[in-house]
């Protein structure tokens, strides 16, 4: 019911707020009196920060929903530039309208013109879902390709310097002046330039000619840019800049153009990355300021810190990673900290921020308390050693597992035993240049495969290894973020059987996917690997240490009924009847409940460690085995 009404509300705040009406201190021509013939000029800055008069004609109006477009041609000896969006042309000293688009590799004195009356009356706009440009430096923009896509613009690197720490200052808006909408500044920096159409008497601003993110009433700093050249392209002239202040908010972001106001400066979070490398000793450190935009925002900050993170280590794949999550805000007077320890033989960088990057859009977009001023601070430790760590450490590791919300791929026609693994041997030396034929000889010798009779067995491997190799490289055509994992078709069955048991018994899923009684999902987690020292003092002066690990398959923490369950999944091959006989079950043949007492254990002191929970305050933990049978089509 509390959702309910607050998405209710949050709807009617939408619908509600004013769209920005605005009326250009410059005398204007209407698109009615605009024809073909005329001659005009358009205000954009070349070089430096005033603006420059460019010689453009008018050669058509063009008919388009969902608005007019004006074409017009450079004359003189300029041409059209990134950058350039938003700057307005005028005709007969009365403005039209503004630059918003051309075309890449094609004829640069081509430009089409938005008519400012459109501008002015279709803020509300509704959007075109045309990609646009954004430019980054202190990073370099493939490693904010996800980042890019995730937001629907196209991020390059040459059009924008560094402005480090910007500096606030009153300075107006005029016409034809560069303007940069920011989203990122400081140490990295992420905006997109364009130039300022018109202004009002009230110093409220147009600009762009076209959106930026297209994302309707936002909240983004404006800053005064320098133009330091124009850079010369086949596919897209640019204009090299550096933003100098900020000098206003950009608060409407609509597809006709963006709209704000100077002299008035949005709020901001600060954002820090502490790096140190252990295999070598150096450490680095950024700071940058990201928009207060609860929605994009952690976007943000999850796409520079990885890209930032990749950059400083300076390497990609296996390795450690101590991540520390420090959040301070006016609502959290001590701070509030998150440490973890991540490790992987694959790509640590890929699974080491999913944890904190999940916490901070939670922070973010949760609606039960005011959640500006805040900043954040992360802490990484790296090493390309794979270690549990001292002492306590959590760490999450892609690890194979009953995966409750994956597809299994079809089955790929490997039939096991060792003919599976001749088969998975065949390509290795099919890489090397050799035969099939030779390739299968080579592979039954390795594996001790009928190895002295293989020549009578070459051509019914050969059927087989044609239909297992069409699958394999099927498989692998398929995009995946997961790591592949082959199996024979008989283990395929033995897991497809264990998936079906648990998505089939609804007491497993409640325990794996809780909720609250109010359908709320309670916090849980999958596949954390632990590690916890003890130390242990005997005959009163020598001193052990015990190393344990676990892996929780899951654990869940619900702070309404404190309590703290863990959940180990355990198969079996025979039937479930079987699993807890006193003679020949598995739950006492491998003494799982002295598993179960150390996993519980291990559990508890990192549940103290990590959320200050006890006994003492009312907190209890529950411990359960879940037992799924893999009899194939049981």
């Amino acid at each position: 019911m509390f959702k309910k009404v607050t998405l209710i509300l949050l709807f009617l705040l939408l619908i509600v707020s004013p769209v920005m009406a605005f009326t250009p201190a410059q005398p204007v021509m209407s698109l009615s009196e605009i024809k073909p013939g005329m001659n005009g000029h358009v205000l954009t800055v070349i070089k430096g920060t005033e603006p420059d008069k460019l010689p453009v004609k008018i050669l058509s109006v063009i008919p388009r929903k969902p608005v007019d477009l004006i074409l017009v041609k450079f004359t003189g000896k300029y041409k059209l530039l990134q950058g350039m969006s938003g700057s307005p042309v005028y005709v007969n000293g009365k403005l039209i309208g503004a630059i918003r688009s051309g075309w890449e590799n094609s004829d640069q004195s081509l430009a089409l013109v938005i008519p400012i009356e459109t501008m002015c009356e279709t803020l509300n706009a509704h959007s075109a879902n045309l990609l646009s440009n954004a430019t980054v430096s202190g990073l370099k923009p493939d490693s904010l390709l996800p980042l890019g896509k995730s937001l629907g613009i196209n991020i390059s690197q040459g059009a924008a310097l560094s402005s480090h720490n910007l500096t606030i200052s009153n300075d107006k808006f005029k016409p034809g002046d560069a303007i940069a909408a920011l989203l990122v500044w400081g140490d990295v920096e992420l905006s997109t330039v364009g130039t300022v159409t018109a202004t009002s008497t009230n110093e409220e601003f147009l600009a762009f000619g076209h959106e930026f993110l297209n994302r309707g009433q936002v909240n983004y700093p404006a800053a005064k840019v320098l133009i330091h050249e124009t850079i010369n392209t086949s596919a897209f002239p640019f204009k090299l800049a550096t933003p100098l202040y900020i000098n206003g908010v950009i608060n409407q972001d609509r597809e006709v153009a963006i709209a704000g106001r100077a002299g008035i400066f949005p709020p901001f979070i600060p954002v820090e990355l502490r790096f140190k490398n252990l295999d070598t000793h150096k450490e680095k450190r950024y700071k940058f300021r990201v928009v207060a935009d609860e929605f994009i925002g952690a976007k943000l900050i999850d796409g520079i810190y990885n890209g930032l993170i990749t950059e400083a280590w300076g390497r990609k794949g296996q390795g450690t990673m101590s991540i520390n999550l420090r959040i301070d805000g006016k609502n959290i007077p001590n701070g509030w900290t998150r440490q973890e320890i991540f490790y992987s033989d694959n790509n640590v960088v890929e699974i080491a921020f999913k944890d904190a990057m999940e916490i901070i859009h939670m922070y973010l977009t949760q609606p039960f308390s005011q959640t500006m001023p805040v900043s954040f601070t992360l802490t990484v430790e790296a090493t390309q050693k794979l270690t549990g760590g001292a002492n306590f450490a959590v760490g999450h590791q892609e690890m194979l597992g009953i995966l409750l919300t994956s597809k299994l791929a079809p089955k790929l026609g490997n039939p096991g035993s060792k003919l599976g693994l001749v088969l998975d041997e065949i390509s290795g030396f099919l890489e090397d240049g050799v035969g099939l034929d030779l390739a299968i000889k080579k592979a039954a010798l390795k594996v001790d495969y009928y190895s002295k009779t293989i020549d009578t067995k070459i051509d019914s491997i050969k059927d087989v290894w044609s239909t297992y190799s069409k699958n394999l490289n099927e498989l692998k055509n398929i995009p995946t973020s997961k790591e592949r994992v082959i199996v024979s078709d008989k283990e395929w069955d033995v897991v497809d059987s264990c998936i079906k048991s648990c998505l089939n018994n609804d007491e497993i899923m409640s325990k794996l996917h809780p909720i609250t009684p109010f359908g709320d999902p309670i916090l849980s987690f999958n596949e954390d690997a632990l590690f916890m020292d003890y130390i242990v003092i005997y005959k009163r002066k020598q001193c052990a240490v015990l190393r344990f690990k676990m892996k929780a398959d899951n654990y869940s923490i619900d702070f309404n009924t404190k309590t703290f369950t863990l959940n180990d999944l355990k198969t079996t091959g025979k039937s479930v009847n079987l699993f807890m006989n006193s003679e020949s079950g598995s739950f006492y043949h491998y003494n799982y409940a002295r598993q179960m007492a150390v996993y519980s254990e291990i559990l508890w002191y990192y549940a103290m460690k990590q959320y200050g929970i006890s006994k003492e305050n009312g907190w209890k933990l529950k411990a359960n085995m879940l037992v799924v049978e893999t009899i194939p089509n049981y």
